[in-house]
């Protein structure tokens, strides 16, 4: 099983990858060209989904959407970078 913290240095290889070889065909990459503003959205976007599957859905949920706002989260902090 990985470490918490190798995951998300993993999570992160692939933003900077995302960033320093953009593709139309990346989601991330479409993302981190719109700037904070773009990924913003998404990172409120996926804690509402976040907080609405604590409320209501199964551990997995909860699970799978905690995973994409740490991913969009990492977006945002190397969008400066």
């Amino acid at each position: 099983m990985r470490r918490f913290g190798e995951t998300l240095e993993s999570l992160e290889r692939v933003v900077v990858s995302r960033k320093g070889e953009p593709s139309e065909k990346s989601y991330t990459s479409r993302l981190l060209s719109g700037g904070v503003e773009a990924i913003g959205a998404k990172v409120t976007e996926e804690a509402g989904e976040l907080v609405a599957a604590a409320a209501a859905e199964s551990d997995d949920r909860v699970v799978s959407e905690a995973a994409d706002l740490l991913y969009h989260a990492i977006e945002i902090g190397r969008a400066h970078v």
